[in-house]
């Protein structure tokens, strides 16, 4: 098993944006925010068999443990 946790900040300076085959989307949250996030990767015979994740919004910034 491996474990992986990670927190991405979004400024959130886009409301919307163009794919590459120019569909629009729309960003469903309209703040900025800090994304929390731990996956586990279980890997069998070299490759990857299962992945389970978790993930959580956090305050904008949130200070890393």
């Amino acid at each position: 098993l491996v474990v992986a946790i990670d927190y991405e900040d979004h400024a959130l300076r886009y409301t919307t944006y163009e794919t590459l085959d120019g569909a629009v989307q729309h960003v469903p949250v309209e703040y900025p925010y800090t994304l929390g996030q731990l996956e586990i990767f279980r890997i069998v015979d070299g490759r990857i068999s299962r992945i389970e994740g978790l993930s959580a919004f956090l305050p904008y910034y949130m200070p890393r443990p």
